[in-house]
């Protein structure tokens, strides 16, 4: 048996770790290997007589020759497996107690899920969304995942997205500041990890208390076609899944798509209608694929975690001068350059520092690089 193995498997099947690694490295029937491994009691059963499983009918009328060599290429594949399982790497079978209970009701669940790091308690899968967008995000892109992040996690929530450049790295780059829990899937086995700063991310992911997933077996590279089963498993990790910024055919739209075909909810905040970064997430408001929000409590509303009472009306802020109020109404939750706030208020510089200065400690605005200021 595997070391590193942290759960005993729950009682449902006969098999043990080590046999659902060679299950899961006959290529043929993985897609069915949970199924299989509930209703049969080993291989040498599966092999021993007729099924009316079509998928199990059609590999056993390959003949014996085949038969063999396929179960061969299992018994290599777990052997390969079972040299890279270490301290470092984990892996949970869909009949461990740990296995990630929203995986469990996809179409086709996986059998095993290789992992490094420290998986989510049971419970916090009812708080976790996945968050996806465009490598080319657009700093608007930026700091709304930040925004929704920053809302989220103050009310008890958990992230998951990919590891790419853009939104992806800024959903994890975001948690590592905040200390909120993120979770990363990859497109490639947990060894072929790349490039070297997706690795370096990674590395802190899992010290921050989060965990690098894939479904991939140790030394597959992240081929083109490996990402539809990472979106898969992305959105099926997570309770919902939030868009921000993308293209028209984008990946983070096949998330989406796949998030929606599990019934699972799915947002997206609308963006300018002129730039490509935002044609995706626009038509998936546009036509029902996804339900539109403006702000994190549109979420939190709508999966139950907030009630508004609508008699109710937002106060403003209490500002220190008239000169801070000045400032507010000029400022949107676009970034504006300093020199551009001073022009529009008519406000000296010598004023506008020390009034950015207080309304940042009070928690109004927010300053970003480039001497660029937003409200919260």
């Amino acid at each position: 048996m595997i070391n590193k193995i942290e759960n005993e498997i729950i009682p449902k099947t006969v098999w043990n770790i080590d046999d659902l690694l060679v299950l899961n490295g006959i290529k043929k029937l993985q897609q069915i290997a949970v199924f299989i491994a509930q209703e049969y009691k080993s291989i040498a059963e599966l092999f021993s007589g007729p099924s009316k499983h079509p998928m199990i009918k059609k590999f056993l009328s390959l003949g014996q020759k085949v038969i063999r060599e396929e179960l061969q290429k299992g018994i290599e594949y777990a052997d390969h497996q079972r040299k890279n399982l270490s301290k470092k790497y984990s892996v949970v079978s869909y009949f461990d107690s740990k296995y990630p209970r929203l995986l469990r009701s996809i179409n086709y669940p996986v059998l095993l899920l290789f992992y490094s790091g420290t998986l989510p308690e049971q419970e916090e899968y009812s708080r976790s969304i996945s968050i996806v967008g465009t490598r080319s995000a657009t700093q608007y892109g930026k700091l709304q995942t930040e925004r929704y992040i920053h809302s989220l996690s103050q009310n008890g929530f958990i992230f998951c997205s990919g590891t790419a450049s853009g939104i992806d790295s800024t959903v994890h780059k975001f948690c590592l500041q905040t200390k909120a829990n993120s979770y990363a899937f990859v497109a490639s086995g947990l060894d072929k990890i790349t490039p070297e700063l997706t690795k370096s991310l990674c590395k802190k992911i899992i010290e921050n208390g989060g965990a690098i997933l894939s479904e991939l077996p140790f030394g597959e590279p992240s081929f083109t076609y490996n990402f539809i089963k990472r979106n898969r498993l992305l959105s099926g990790f997570s309770h919902s899944t939030l868009v921000i910024e993308s293209p028209e055919k984008g990946g983070s739209l096949i998330t989406a798509r796949i998030s929606f075909e599990q019934n699972r909810p799915v947002y997206a905040i609308p963006g300018n209608v002129s730039t490509s970064t935002s044609q995706g997430v626009n038509l998936l408001i546009k036509n029902c694929r996804a339900m539109m929000t403006i702000s994190p409590d549109d979420i939190l509303e709508d999966l139950g975690f907030l009630k508004k009472d609508h008699t109710l009306t937002k106060k403003d802020p209490m500002f220190e001068s008239k000169e801070e109020e000045k400032i507010y109404s000029v400022l949107t939750y676009e970034p504006m350059h300093i020199d551009e706030i001073s022009d529009v208020a008519d406000i000296s510089q010598s004023i506008l520092f020390g009034a950015l200065l207080s309304m940042e400690f009070s928690g109004f605005i927010r300053q970003v690089p480039g001497n660029m200021y937003l409200r919260t």
